[in-house]
């Protein structure tokens, strides 16, 4: 068989990373080898029918590349950017929203039932809150060439595409991008990104080299960027070497603007703010614990979850092992007058976690783990009375909620977020408790 065999495919539904999934139903070359197998075909919509050309193929399903829309799902839509199939950011433009959120709360349940996970649990999975369509983003991260060009990745590479406007991304990241193209020839071969993030105060940005740029190098840079941009940082090899303006980002925790936390430009925050405002409030209302209660924010970062927890009148341990999110959340924590209720511990968590095992029971334990999440470390964790697990990353979600499951902890709800709309992506909130 050539790897290059179109084959005609059935969608059926949402694969998790974003693709459709269906079945072989026909061969081009009228053969039969490959009927009814499992197939991939990104940009294709659940009902269609559609003609692929095969890319990958392994032993119980295929890759394949969507050459044809043979029977149109009603919801398909024109894709409105014109990097849509270019670009990799977005996988979704083709679809209408209501569909798209319908084939993620299908794409959830369906990890879900895969991982054999019992109809109880599936039972607590909540309709998926909606979000914008566009105009969410707040970061983004462009890529640089060795020839200048700043964009984003094309799919599936490392080739760098160009780009006038993200249609995902705040009115203020587009507006920068207006500029972004003159930096080209100046940063050329001595910054590899840039990021663009927006605060309630306006845009930073953030380039970021991994090469030993002399003195001169940096100041050059510095100069150029000063010419189109009020606030910049510059990172060498992970570590601030210089800027001007602001590099502290000032993001509201509260919709009344009463409670800001203050993140260092570059750090890890969350691109769409309206959506974890959301998720906040699903935290607090959902904490099941009374004010005065101990609390563990594992993961913390400098405070979006720990700060509002110590307001609502929670005792707090936030445990980060990056000093400079430690510091700027204990200076959070005092700029709220809830100093003592947020306690700071320099920490990793699963250092932190082994001086726990001898100790008595927490009420409640709130994690937003990396995309490869709590993994190994959930034993450790029985020392809690609740716990809400926090995750982009549905693969692993699954696997930390049967891995609690195992270990005897109940699942109250599962709640859904469209963080990142256009996209396969969720953010998820799981209630556990004991």
């Amino acid at each position: 068989m050539s790897s290059s065999q179109n084959v005609h495919v059935n969608i059926r539904r949402l694969a998790v990373g974003g693709a459709g999934v269906g079945e072989v139903v026909a061969q081009s070359d009228g053969g039969e080898s490959l009927l009814g197998i499992t197939a991939f075909v990104p940009f294709a919509a659940a009902g269609e029918k559609v003609l692929a050309r095969i890319v990958e193929k392994k032993e119980r399903y295929v890759k394949a590349e969507l050459l044809e829309i043979e029977t149109p799902s009603s919801s398909r839509v024109e894709a409105p950017c014109q990097y849509y199939r270019t670009c990799g950011g977005c996988e979704l433009q083709h679809m209408s929203y209501e569909s798209e959120l319908q084939a993620k709360q299908e794409m959830i349940l369906g990890a879900l039932r895969a991982a054999k996970l019992e109809s109880e649990v599936l039972a607590r999975v909540q309709p998926i809150i909606a979000g914008q369509e566009y105009g969410y983003r707040r970061r983004v991260s462009l890529h640089i060439d060795s020839s200048g060009r700043i964009g984003f990745y094309r799919e599936n590479s490392r080739a760098v595409v160009a780009i006038d406007e993200c249609l995902i991304a705040v009115p203020e990241i587009n507006e920068a991008l207006k500029s972004v193209k003159a930096l080209g020839p100046v940063l050329q071969q001595k910054a590899t990104s840039l990021l663009l993030e927006v605060d309630s105060k306006g845009l930073v940005v953030v380039i970021k080299s991994p090469y030993d740029l002399a003195v001169p190098q940096r100041d050059s840079i510095l100069e150029a960027a000063k010419k189109h941009f009020d606030n910049v940082s510059l990172m060498v090899g992970g570590k601030e070497v210089g800027g001007f303006g602001r590099q502290i980002l000032e993001m509201p925790l509260a919709p009344s603007g009463t409670l800001n936390l203050q993140v260092p430009a570059g750090s890890f925050s969350q691109v769409n703010w309206n959506m974890n405002l959301n998720l906040l409030a699903q935290v607090l209302e959902h904490a099941g614990v009374a004010p005065g209660s101990e609390v563990f924010d594992l993961y913390a970062g400098a405070g979006n979850f720990a700060l509002p927890l110590a307001r609502a009148g929670m005792n707090v341990t936030a445990v980060e092992n990056d000093s400079r999110l430690v510091n700027l959340g204990r200076e959070n924590a005092k700029r709220y007058k809830c100093d003592h209720r947020l306690n700071y511990v320099d920490s990793n968590v699963e250092d932190f976690l082994e001086t726990r095992r001898a100790s008595g029971k927490i009420p409640l334990v709130v994690a937003d783990p990396p995309r490869s999440g709590i993994g190994k470390l959930a034993p450790s964790l029985q020392f809690a009375d609740r716990l809400h697990l926090i995750s982009c990353h549905l693969p692993s979600f699954v696997r930390d909620v049967k891995n609690f499951v195992q270990l005897g902890w109940s699942v109250e709800r599962v709640q859904p977020f469209d963080m990142f709309a256009q996209t396969s992506h969720v953010e998820l909130l799981a209630v556990l408790s004991k």
